[in-house]
């Protein structure tokens, strides 16, 4: 396998994980909005992040790989009409992940090409800007501007944090209640989770279930901006009440407010966003009206251990699917060279006294004879292995140089079970012999390389293979 192939593999198993749960997610969602707030909702989701982050299955499995004497299936391991597919594949991701890159780079460099220039604020403004941040425990410097292009309020930047305001009048307190839920978006880190999700969904632009969990993420860190603003702070009539007057001053309302909200989309992937539309607003209001009992630590922890578990127990199972349908998609694929057994040819046992073995000198091997010189075997692998009908197993990779050899001596129980045994390659290619019962070959090692030894039970019922191979 190539580079590229593990990296696919990875992506494939990760996003598998994440995908999983991402729909755990969603269903638990929709059971304990009644009971959690939107701040226990918003933390819950970013335990979903990791799903898409950490590559555990890939790793765990190609430790496993390394580490093991031997593996069952064919995982990490391609025919060469699966390699030819596989780099098809690999360059239609790395095309996506390219064009999604750049969507999200342009989207940024307009945000800053747009955004880089704006009218500086009173010192009025700076100072309450100042005593918000103080408020809310937020000791970095956070810096304000307005801007003719900014349709709603929105903080950016990750090292130097702004918050941008369009231009327009409003009271002390309005503004107050501004800096309130753009410097929330920065305590609970939405400067750092938003852009980074777009990363996510780069890598994982094929997974539509990454583009719904992102867009439930950006709804949901809203609500909890709202829920900690009005729970800490403000009334929730008078909040709300105080972002639908703005934005109708802002946009006269109607055909106006859906154009800045689609500007407001524009850009809401990489940034906080005050209002998106209409419908948006009245999701947000909902939401703050619901009524959420207060949910102590330990239930929280034992939501979240649940959805851990849950989430493990699901990914372990999809796992164990995909691989059973990469060994079909293995095995069908297949391509190999069959080679004559040599414990093919039927010989007839004699039975006889070694005292009957007369004018016959026997002398022992490797006592300064010359003639019986005993071979000497620089490693040996042990078999004893369990292998289910329709599988293979492998054993671990070794390395032959080139014109040497690997001699198998299996026994194959029941012995009238016919199995496959040979060696596979960096080729790809699978050389082997069929057999049953006691089966002995030498197979000649074409190049030099790493070479795992094969067996394939394609009988209809499990066998037990026992033995070793010589290199």
């Amino acid at each position: 396998m190539n580079w590229n192939d593990y990296l696919l593999y990875m992506i494939f198993m990760t996003g598998l994980t994440g995908s999983i749960w991402s729909v755990i997610w969603l269903l638990v969602c929709q059971i304990v909005k009644k009971y959690c707030s939107s701040r226990t909702i918003y933390k819950y989701q970013k335990i979903l992040i990791a799903g898409y982050c950490l590559p555990v299955v890939f790793l765990a499995e190609l430790i496993h790989l390394r580490a093991a004497d031997y593996t069952v299936g064919f995982l990490f391991t391609v025919t060469p009409s699966m390699e030819k597919v596989l780099d098809i594949v690999f360059w239609i991701w790395a095309g996506g992940v390219a064009a999604c890159l750049l969507v999200f780079f342009v989207k940024a460099l307009r945000l800053y090409w747009e955004y880089r220039k704006g009218i500086p604020v009173s010192i009025k403004d700076k100072a309450l800007l100042q005593q918000t941040c103080e408020k809310l425990g937020i000791k970095e410097e956070v810096r304000v501007c307005r801007n003719y292009n900014v349709a709603s309020p929105f903080i950016f930047g990750i090292r130097k944090p702004c918050i941008y305001l369009p231009v327009y009048d409003c009271s002390e307190t309005e503004l107050e209640m501004v800096f309130s839920h753009e410097l929330m978006h920065y305590k609970q880190g939405d400067v750092f989770w938003k852009p980074f999700f777009c990363l996510l969904c780069c890598l994982y632009w094929f997974n539509p279930l990454i583009w719904v969990s992102m867009y439930w993420f950006q709804k949901w860190s809203e609500a909890s901006c709202d829920e900690s603003c009005c729970e800490d702070f403000y009334c929730s009539r008078e909040y709300f009440q105080t972002i639908y007057k703005l934005m109708e001053e802002i946009t006269d309302g109607g055909e106006q407010w859906e154009q800045d909200g689609k500007k407001n989309r524009n850009r809401t992937t990489l940034t906080s966003n005050w209002y998106n539309n209409e419908n948006e607003l009245r999701w947000r209001v909902k939401t703050m009206k619901s009524p959420h009992k207060i949910v102590k630590k330990g239930i929280s922890i034992a939501i979240t251990t649940m959805i851990v578990l849950v989430s493990g127990v699901s990914t372990y199972g999809a796992e164990l699917g995909a691989k059973k349908a990469y060994d079909c998609v293995y095995m069908n694929t297949m391509e190999g060279l069959e080679e004559a057994s040599a414990s093919s040819t039927e010989y007839e046992e004699y039975v006889m006294d070694i005292d009957d073995l007369e004018g016959i000198e026997i002398i022992e091997a490797g006592e300064g004879n010359e003639d019986a010189q005993t071979m000497v075997i620089d490693t040996v692998g042990t078999i004893g292995w369990t292998v289910r009908s329709g599988n293979g197993v492998k054993s671990s990779a070794f390395y032959e140089p080139s014109s040497g050899s690997v001699t198998i001596m299996v026994k194959i129980v029941p012995e009238n079970k016919e199995v496959k045994v040979g060696i596979v390659g960096e080729d790809n290619l699978f050389h082997y012999v069929r057999g049953k019962g006691t089966i002995t070959h030498t197979f000649s090692v074409p190049a030099a390389g790493n070479y795992r030894v094969y067996i394939i039970n394609e009988s209809d019922t499990t066998v037990t293979a026992d033995g070793c191979y010589i290199f």
